[in-house]
């Protein structure tokens, strides 16, 4: 055996995966998924589990340790092949950190094959905490962000997280959440690479620590504290948004950054956009929601109280169909069709529509809860993060849920 495959077997001896290092040739034995069960996170602390969205399309994955050491992973039909030996998964169960692709885990990895012909599901556990911290980084420009900007976003996604877990701990034995916009970015931990960035990482350290276990609260209840990039004016109602939202405080709130209503001399935090779609993303549309072949007029029939577009209708040679109106962002695009607060569109909705739709409107995403641009506002104007969140989330009380 060679050196590299030597430290190979090693490094997956000490992670777990076999008892000891393999004579060559020799199957590394996996370990059940029962073995280590998951259980719902329902307080404030413990571990939680992320499925790593950013590797499922990867087609190899290169693991290393803190030494540097690297084990590479392949796809062998529903199997892996870890350094050319075949196996059902790969653990790599030490506190970490790991580097995966480039990219830093601190906790403990699992590796799969994806269901389809290609890809990984990727499972990263990991303290509370420590995933926190990622969400933080990921969702925010350090650069910006004021500390009270990082303890408020730091206390909704850590009740974002509390509240999903719990929920799906309900229905399943294994509750994770997402890396990606299902649920919250997570990139992994923040990595400073110069004097600055060490200043940033240990302002988003007396972030978590200043605000650890601290969750946002309706009755008895951890609230599932959505938010977005930036509302444009009004927050929308999480009901209008997603029908199976449950929580008093996702209510409608008007925005006083986004509104520039701050006295900071500065321009609005809601940010005008533009997206045009093509006549053949416009068929799609009509072909998708079954109104024929050609998408020929567009409208919104259902606005909330601060003017969002919350259900349209579509209309094309075989009939028309109301959608709602996040379904419809979703097939264009969440990138490109930035949020639903339109304030016009050429031609005009419901005219009959030639080679192209444009669509303009303020904001970045669905709109509900805290208003990620208003927030940084509000910490310049002298608001701290219970303030913050108290404006956002009306009615929620924030408390230590550990």
């Amino acid at each position: 055996m060679n050196a590299r495959a030597t430290l190979a077997f090693a490094l997956l001896a000490t992670l777990g995966a076999c008892a000891a290092p393999p004579k060559k040739g020799a199957p590394i034995t996996p370990i059940s998924a029962s073995s280590t069960p998951r259980r719902t996170l329902r307080r404030a602390s413990g571990e939680v589990h992320v499925r790593l969205a950013q590797l499922a399309g990867a087609k190899t994955l290169e693991v290393r340790d803190a030494a540097k050491a690297c084990v590479k992973i392949e796809r062998a039909g529903t199997a892996l092949l870890c350094d050319g030996v075949r196996q059902t998964e790969a653990r790599f169960a030490e506190r970490g950190p790991w580097s995966v692709n480039g990219r830093r885990y601190r906790g403990s990895l699992v590796v799969r094959a994806a269901s389809g012909a290609s890809g990984f599901e990727v499972t990263n556990a990991l303290d509370l905490e420590d995933y926190i911290a990622g969400v933080v980084a990921s969702e925010l420009v350090l650069w910006s962000a004021s500390l009270e900007t990082l303890r408020a976003q730091a206390i909704a996604a850590r009740s974002y997280a509390v509240s999903a877990l719990d929920d799906r701990g309900a229905r399943r034995t294994d509750p994770f959440l997402y890396s990606d916009t299902r649920d919250m970015a997570y990139a992994g931990a923040f990595v400073p690479k110069n004097e600055r960035e060490r200043e940033l990482d240990a302002e988003l350290a007396r972030a978590i620590e200043s605000t650890r276990g601290r969750v946002l609260l309706e009755g008895e209840r951890v609230v599932d504290a959505r938010f977005h990039a930036a509302c444009g004016g009004h927050t929308a109602d999480a009901r209008d948004v997603s029908p199976e939202a449950r929580f008093e405080c996702l209510r409608s709130v008007p925005c006083p950054a986004c509104r520039n209503e701050l006295g900071l001399g500065r321009e609005s935090a809601g940010e005008p956009w533009s997206f045009t779609a093509q006549r053949a993303a416009l068929d799609a549309l009509a072909q998708r929601f079954r109104v024929g072949t050609r998408l020929e007029r567009l409208r919104p029939v259902a606005l909330d109280s601060g003017g969002r577009w919350l259900e349209v209708e579509l209309v094309g040679p075989s009939g028309s169909a109301r959608v709602r109106f996040e379904e419809l962002r979703r097939a264009l695009g969440a990138d490109k069709l930035l949020s639903s607060a339109i304030e016009l569109t050429v031609p005009r909705a419901g005219d009959e529509l030639a080679s192209t739709l444009r669509f303009e409107g303020r904001g970045r995403g669905h709109g509900v809860g805290l208003c990620q641009a208003a927030a940084r506002e509000c910490a310049s104007a002298g608001w701290n993060a219970e303030r913050i969140l108290a404006h956002y989330y009306p009615g929620a009380r924030v408390v230590d849920w550990r």
